[in-house]
């Protein structure tokens, strides 16, 4: 987590605003509030980091509506669908939309703190893989021609001496390309280039965002159980809030 996330709190209710902003600042970040979704759409910063704490039942534009919104944009900022009916379809529908997890109104405390930490998480691992795959485009791009010709040979498995039979090069030619690429991509072993290569570009096949959530781990289930499920993904359905 860094001091310059922020929480981006997307609600009707004054009082459930405010409520965000305590937790927020328990969790050492401050937070940015909007009234509606149209009002988060013409006034977010989409230069800040951070994560969405957002109302599904809005008046005008829905939750639903601005999460595709932002699909569509690319804005990419992790959510956390509230409402105060939640069930096991909505919670599907929601991580559909690219909502991280959904949790029921009112809030249990820990459960806010746990999923806005979890949310920041996987916004810094969004950026992270952002400025990974930029790296490694900018390597790509600096490859000779024939440095580029090895390099999908080695990624399509090919072993050295078919690779030097098939671009016709002395084995010793092969092996100084070979070189070249490690050195460039600044690793140590032709799996670490493969490794690092391949993800690049499964990271550029979809969002950034898609990509990070798919290898994340779902947000803590309170229950107690180890469900991966939809059920793990909302946040106490049965029963009246309770003190920490």
């Amino acid at each position: 987590m860094t001091t310059e996330q922020s929480v981006f709190v997307v609600d009707d209710e004054p009082a459930e605003r405010e409520l965000v902003v305590a937790l927020a600042k328990s969790v050492g970040v401050t937070a940015q509030l909007f009234h509606s979704a149209e009002n988060f759409l013409a006034r977010c910063d989409r230069t800040k980091t951070g994560c969405l704490v957002l109302d599904l039942w809005l008046p005008g534009m829905s939750g639903m509506e601005l999460l595709d919104v932002m699909r569509r944009d690319g804005i990419c900022l992790p959510t956390i669908a509230t409402s105060t009916h939640a069930d096991v379809p909505m919670a599907v529908r929601v991580m559909q939309c690219g909502a991280v997890t959904l949790l029921e109104k009112p809030y249990r405390t820990e459960e806010f703190r746990d999923a806005i930490r979890q949310a920041l998480a996987l916004d810094a691992q969004i950026r992270y893989n952002g400025t990974r795959v930029v790296d490694v485009q900018g390597k790509l791009a600096s490859l000779t021609q024939d440095e580029e010709n090895v390099l999908e040979l080695i990624l399509a498995g090919n072993t050295n001496k078919r690779i030097s039979q098939l671009l016709s090069v002395p084995l010793r030619t092969l092996e100084s390309r070979r070189q070249s690429l490690m050195v460039k991509f600044k690793v140590d072993s032709l799996a670490g280039l493969v490794q690092l290569v391949t993800e690049a570009r499964l990271m550029l096949s979809v969002p950034f965002a898609r990509a990070a959530l798919s290898s994340a781990a779902p947000p803590a289930n309170h229950n107690g159980s180890g469900s991966h499920g939809a059920e793990g993904h909302i946040g106490r359905l049965h029963g009246p809030a309770t003190g920490d």
